[in-house]
């Protein structure tokens, strides 16, 4: 199945970030040669050493083994019996308040959600937006709207490429949120917004001390090792991150659980989120 032209011209090398050119039912590096297959319509497009299989550096291990804690999680949870009817429930509510949130019925332009698995919130977008997913796992349907299996550390699109980019529960589970949010940066058009629906933990009175203590540090705390996610994050993590980066930051709450919802709007010239 051949990409959608489209979707061909955002792509570039996740390794060398040149252009990506399709030979039949693989893309190819214009640059370093790298050829990258395209499995029922989805590129291929991780980095060199999570492709490889096991990668040698110890905080991309400790992603991998949360991201298969992931996955059985899910396995556990989304089985179709009431306590998934409950969550499904749940899930249903926060994203109809973080779309509201957002004005995402509104939005327009070409759309990038990082860890976008099946796509759901594209029932929620207006007939102007041009949707793209990515996600190291994505769960492609038939018919469905163009994604890319890649990680949000190294994204595989251009530079100033989309005038909105997504993040649905995602930052937890990033390698690095930091660094996730650097090449969000990279990829969205001087003035583009970033709209998080995040997970949040209250801050212990470890870091609350440390706070005041030292002032602002990296943001995010490890997980504990059994965890599905990565990163503990908490609003001020959040804003920390955000903040920097963009001129306006408006922050909301879910009514149900512990979710909090952040559009920020006018991306900076040459803002980091590093």
């Amino acid at each position: 199945m051949s990409v959608p032209a489209y979707l061909l011209d955002l792509l570039v090398c996740p390794d060398c970030r040149a252009p990506l050119g399709e030979a039949g039912a693989t893309l190819t590096c214009s640059q370093c040669g790298r050829q990258f297959a395209v499995a029922d319509g989805v590129p291929e497009l991780l980095p060199a050493e999570l492709a490889a299989g096991t990668p040698p550096d110890p905080a991309w291990q400790t992603w991998a083994g949360a991201l298969d804690r992931l996955l059985e999680w899910r396995r556990r949870t989304w089985n179709g019996g009431e306590t998934s009817q409950m969550y499904q429930r749940v899930v249903r509510g926060v994203q109809a308040e973080f779309v509201a949130h957002c004005q995402l019925a509104r939005a327009r332009g070409t759309l990038l959600d990082v860890g976008c698995g099946s796509a759901d919130i594209t029932a929620a977008l207006g007939p102007e937006c041009r949707y793209v997913g990515v996600d190291p796992l994505p769960l492609p349907s038939p018919g469905g709207p163009p994604m890319v299996r890649g990680v949000g550390e190294r994204l595989p699109f251009r530079e100033a490429a989309f005038d909105l980019v997504l993040t649905l529960e995602t930052l937890d589970h990033c390698q690095s949120p930091p660094g996730t949010l650097a090449e969000i940066l990279r990829v969205l058009k001087p003035g583009g917004a970033l709209c998080v629906e995040q997970y949040v933990t209250a801050p212990g009175w470890r870091e609350r001390l440390g706070r005041w203590w030292r002032g602002p540090s990296a943001p995010g705390r490890p997980a504990p090792a059994d965890s599905p996610k990565v990163t503990l994050l908490d609003v001020p993590d959040l804003l920390t991150l955000l903040r920097p980066a963009f001129a306006e930051v408006v922050v909301g709450r879910a009514t149900q659980g512990s979710h909090v919802f952040v559009a920020a709007r006018g991306k900076r010239h040459g803002g980091s989120g590093t």
